[in-house]
């Protein structure tokens, strides 16, 4: 992201990766040079300090000179080595303070510009800031370097010139004269200002007939140019459709005119599409902008709108721009020019198939277009009214005639119809008996077969469902015995497995309160609680003791009971 620059007597050069740091260029006051990719601004040594300082903070420094000499032989401020100080504070004799040599050059200043006087150049930077004060530069080619090279002058005018030359221009603003781009005539202080060594012209009065004058001349030949080459006639020549459907819109976005023309279109009942291309109607980036807009319109419309709200004549003249007329001369549709309401025609006016005063009365002359259609079918649809009536009367004379001549022809196309239906009949008649009787007699024979086939099928069906019945009724009976006997077994076992026997001869069981049976003086404890069941209920009991049995006692007892 390294910058680069280097200088000369009248500016300095900005280079390298300098788009990250575009707005600290700016602020600098350097403008961009398109043809070298590079930023330029006015030589001081204030200006070339603040570059350093930018450069060397971004990884950059100074270059050669533009002029070929080594930085060494012109080193900037930063690079720049202090003398060392004597012993003594007392300077040189060949030496100067930056003081002194600033009240030098103040002095020759004002020994060489006593007075005011007359300055001709080209206005660079305008800015119209608060407070009435005007600030801009004033150049012009530079006569001993490179082609392109300019040579610019800071100047100032302050609120009581402001006001003065205003109300002579009134009431024209003061930005009609005073514009960049502009060949300009002014009555200026030569001023210096020690403070950071510049020098400026305070602006006194303009010569705005020089200004004036000079924009008029330009006009007029680039007129003539244009009238000698055939080109202010060329869209004049181009075709009008008859239905313009496709209508380009060139104006200031959000504009009034945009919402005017659209309004009185819609109004109308514009049955086509509007096409809207944005671009500026004032100042330096209007030409370049109308002009690609008419260009990028011209291929897909039928027709072409440029307008705008009216204007002051400064705020106009961007439209005596050679580009917007070479535009409007090359493009293959016709172009209404609706720019404002105004006096003098701009050569944009002079250049356009149709010139309107407002977007309404543009809009007005496309609904015309279509107006002038319906006038046209009204006309027709009343010639083809009448002729219609004519038609329809010739018709019906012809009706009556073929009407009579039908009469006769239909009677007698009857008559012979009537017997040739009466014969058909006849012989439909007799063939339709023979082919019944011929049905008839399929009929029955197909009545037989069927009985019979239907017949041989069911007896089949029915030995057959008899052999699956006995089937089955063995089957099942082998089924019934088997679980019968399951049903006599599980009986005998529910029968052994029942105490109520052994708890009518004595027998008991006994249950811990967790539900488990007793078994044996190895599953209770002391003062354990068990449930002893009995035939008629049960009894709550509590273990006191436990006495073993004597042996072979309780191994002839059945087993899974307590006692």
């Amino acid at each position: 992201m390294s910058i680069y620059f280097s200088y000369n007597d009248h500016f300095i050069t900005l280079t390298g990766q300098t788009y990250p740091h575009r707005t600290a260029i700016k602020g600098l006051g350097a403008r961009f040079q398109w043809h070298d990719k590079s930023w330029r601004l006015p030589f001081s040594q204030q200006n070339l300090a603040e570059v350093n300082t930018l450069c060397s903070q971004n990884g950059g420094g100074a270059l050669a000179s533009e002029e070929g000499d080594p930085p060494s032989q012109k080193p900037c401020l930063a690079t720049q080595t202090t003398p060392t100080a004597s012993n003594s504070d007392t300077p040189a004799p060949d030496s100067y303070t930056i003081t002194e040599v600033l009240d030098l050059v103040e002095g020759v200043i004002h020994k060489s510009f006593p007075k005011p006087l007359w300055i001709v150049g080209e206005i660079q930077n305008f800015s119209h800031r608060t407070g009435h004060r005007i600030f801009f530069q004033v150049a012009e080619e530079a006569q001993k370097s490179r082609k392109g090279d300019t040579v610019t002058i800071a100047a100032v005018m302050w609120p009581d010139a402001v006001k003065r030359t205003q109300k002579r221009l009134a009431p024209e603003p003061i930005s009609s004269i005073l514009q960049d781009g502009l060949q300009v005539r002014l009555l200026c202080k030569v001023q210096f200002y020690k403070g950071r060594g510049n020098i400026s012209l305070a602006v006194q009065e303009i010569d705005t007939k020089f200004t004036q004058g000079a924009l008029a001349l330009a006009r007029e030949k680039l007129l003539a140019e244009l009238r000698n080459s055939g080109l202010l006639e060329a869209n004049k020549k181009t075709h009008l459709p008859s239905f313009p459907l496709q209508i380009g819109l060139v104006s200031a976005e959000n504009s009034r005119a945009e919402s005017d023309f659209l309004d009185q279109l819609k109004g109308g009942r514009y049955c086509g599409t509007v096409l809207y291309c944005p671009a500026a109607m004032q100042g330096e980036s209007a030409p370049k902008e109308v002009a690609e807009a008419v260009a990028s319109l011209s291929s897909r419309c039928d027709l072409i709108v440029i307008t705008r709200g009216g204007g002051s004549a400064a705020d106009l003249r961007c439209f005596d721009h050679k580009d917007i007329a070479l535009a409007i001369a090359n493009c293959q549709v016709p172009v209404i020019a609706a720019i404002g309401h105004h006096d003098d025609t701009c050569i944009a006016e002079e250049a356009c198939f149709l010139r309107q005063k407002t977007p309404t009365a543009a809009a007005e002359f496309i609904l015309s277009c279509f107006h002038k259609l319906d006038k046209r079918l009204s006309e027709l649809s009343q010639a083809l009214g009448k002729t219609l009536d004519q038609t329809n009367r010739l018709a019906i004379e012809q009706h009556s005639a073929l009407q009579a001549r039908m009469k006769l022809v239909g009677v007698r196309a009857i008559v012979r119809h009537y017997e040739e239906y009466k014969r058909l009949s006849f012989q439909l008649e007799r063939f339709e008996t023979a082919a019944l009787a011929k049905h008839l007699d399929r009929l029955r024979e197909f009545d037989q077969q069927f009985k019979f086939a239907a017949n041989t099928v069911l007896d089949r069906q029915s030995q057959h469902i008899e052999t699956q019945t006995a089937d089955f009724e063995r089957s099942f009976g082998r089924q019934l015995e088997v679980q019968s006997q399951e049903l006599t077994r599980i009986e005998q076992d529910l029968s052994r497995l029942d105490p109520i026997p052994w708890l009518k001869r004595g027998w008991t069981q006994l249950w811990k309160q967790d539900g488990t049976k007793t078994l044996g003086l190895c599953d209770v404890k002391a003062d354990e609680k068990l449930t002893a069941r009995l035939l008629d209920g049960s009894l709550e009991l509590i273990v006191n003791a436990k006495h073993p049995d004597s042996l072979g006692t309780q191994q002839s007892k059945p087993k899974g009971d307590n006692r």
